[in-house]
């Protein structure tokens, strides 16, 4: 697997798509309420067909999670206790050098459940402000920025475990909680 470009960037998919391809592999996430939330993720390629990696948001279970593993990302940033509102996943560092601060989670970079994608089925997500935002879009741009950033930072272990992941997966045919690549790129190149 590879970058596209040498970069990476922030796609939305296409929410028929998510729902059809749901049907061939119960491990892609799609609910009836994603007409309303944006599967978003970030863009690689393995030989010719694009992948997207989906972005989780954090949930209070992440807590207990290592930053990574062989198949996720923990996307987090340092924080001051202080800034964080009820609904933020965080925990207290505990250090005695700097006691206020926590580690704020702010999404999961979910490995497994990477899904094949044509230029027809995603779009580059906008994260720069507009003056015709609203405060909770600014807030949301201001998160997928954060995110991009630290994906940024790790990519070439993102593509590193991506592609593990891949060739594990075709190879064994059945990995926990895993995409069926092969029966996704067979759905996926019938479109």
């Amino acid at each position: 697997m590879r970058l596209i470009d040498d970069k990476i960037c922030l796609v939305n998919v296409n929410v028929d798509y998510l729902r059809d391809l749901h049907q061939v592999s119960d491990e892609i996430r799609y609910s009836d309420g994603y007409q309303n939330k944006p599967f978003v993720g970030i863009l690689i390629q393995e030989d010719d067909i694009k992948y997207v990696i989906p972005l989780s948001s954090a949930k209070r279970k992440h807590v207990s999670w290592k930053n990574s593993s062989q198949d996720y990302f923990l996307v987090y940033e340092f924080a001051d206790e202080s800034k964080m509102s009820k609904k933020d996943i965080y925990f207290s560092l505990n250090n005695s050098e700097s006691p206020k601060k926590v580690k704020h989670i702010l999404a999961v970079l979910d490995l497994k459940k990477m899904i094949p994608v044509s230029e027809d089925l995603y779009s580059e997500v906008n994260i720069n402000a507009a003056d015709s935002d609203t405060e909770e879009i600014r807030k949301y741009k201001k998160l997928l920025e954060k995110e991009l950033q630290f994906c940024i930072k790790i990519k070439d272990e993102i593509v590193n475990k991506a592609t593990k992941i891949y060739i594990k997966q075709k190879e064994k045919g059945n990995v926990r909680f895993c995409v069926d690549f092969t029966a996704v790129e067979e759905f996926f190149k019938k479109k």
